[in-house]
């Protein structure tokens, strides 16, 4: 059967979109792995699946698999251009969604010029995925892919591995190496880990923060009163297109 996707991305942070509510293919490791191969495929960070919700209130619920087809519990980016896919599509005919979650369940606001806000739940000072914040001088310096994989290995464990470089205390550079997918543009789960890190630190302010990623600048609040990670971004729609399985 033929299966419809959506191409998207948060700042470089790519993703292959699934409908699963009006379509139900059967779909398994070997196809995430194979649509994510940037040579025989269609190329991108995660596939996202977006499915009926799981409780009552919700509007949907999605999962989210990584380029090695491992399941990942939240993805920052990934939340915003599902919720800008929903509303576009069709899927919802309203700006403010709830979604259901393997991290637990997140809010999302649709604005106007591609934005998207979403608040993401903290469960034990986590947002589901581990990470690891290394502080550098100058991200110039740093050869991102050899240190993040050695670090990565040497927790044995899934460990997504950021490099912050605090430019004031409301702005920072970040560079993210990431399990399951190696280096990417940006992401939203390591965004929040890096500001959590840099405010207990007292390297950050305690408002939100500027992350700046080589192709863009995602915004972060992290409210601790509410154990919510709040984010504020652009999403942009590349393509969609239909694949066979």
């Amino acid at each position: 059967m033929l299966v419809n996707f959506t191409k998207m991305h948060g700042f470089g942070n790519d993703f292959v979109i699934i409908d699963l509510i009006t379509q139900n293919p059967k779909l398994h490791t070997a196809h995430f792995q194979r649509l994510a191969d940037r040579h025989l495929g269609i190329g991108c960070d995660q596939v996202l699946l977006v499915e009926p919700p799981t409780t009552i209130n919700a509007d949907f619920s999605y999962k989210i698999f990584n380029a090695d087809g491992s399941e990942a519990a939240q993805c920052g980016n990934g939340i915003r251009c599902i919720a800008k896919f929903v509303y576009d599509s069709g899927l919802v005919n309203k700006r403010h969604l709830l979604a259901n979650s393997k991290a637990g369940d997140v809010v999302c606001e649709v604005h106007d010029h591609n934005e998207v806000m979403v608040q993401l739940p903290l469960r034990r000072g986590s947002l589901g995925n581990q990470h690891h914040v290394e502080q550098v001088a100058d991200l110039n310096s740093i050869d991102i892919v050899a240190q993040g994989k050695k670090i990565a290995l040497a927790a044995k464990q899934p460990l997504n591995v950021s490099f912050m470089q605090v430019i004031d205390q409301y702005n920072i550079k970040l560079r993210v190496y990431e399990h399951g997918t190696g280096v990417t543009l940006a992401c939203g789960t390591a965004a929040a880990a890096a500001c959590m890190q840099g405010q207990k630190l007292k390297l950050l302010a305690d408002a939100p923060i500027a992350v700046q990623f080589a192709t863009g600048v995602l915004y972060v609040t992290v409210l601790n009163s509410k154990k919510i990670i709040q984010q504020v971004g652009a999403t942009f729609t590349g393509f969609t297109g239909s694949f066979r399985v």
